[in-house]
């Protein structure tokens, strides 16, 4: 088994340590919102309909709103069919966030 030496542990003495190389890639890309920060946003607090449920939801349409509580009904609080009085009550308790 060979040794290296020169104590540089392995790194080349073209590429200083601490310092960016000019065609290394970008390991930090800018953060992408899933919602463009313009866009309206619903939001809906499950706790308006369930009491003592702190789950809240954001997103920006009515549709996406439900969709996520459907799927939270079912898997947090155990409904295996959502009754339409159910999804009234959500639907009313939507608001405009902001």
């Amino acid at each position: 088994m060979s040794r290296r030496r020169g104590g540089r542990g392995g790194r080349s003495a073209a590429t200083p340590v601490g310092r960016h190389h000019p065609a290394a890639p970008d390991l930090h890309p800018p953060i992408r919102h899933p919602i463009p920060l313009e866009a309206p946003v619903k939001q809906f607090a499950c706790g308006d309909v369930v009491p003592n449920c702190t789950r809240t939801f954001l997103e920006p349409t009515d549709e996406e709103i439900l969709a996520a509580v459907a799927v939270h009904a079912r898997t947090d609080h155990g409904l295996t069919d959502i009754p339409p009085e159910l999804v009234d009550r959500v639907r009313q308790r939507i608001r405009g966030a902001g």
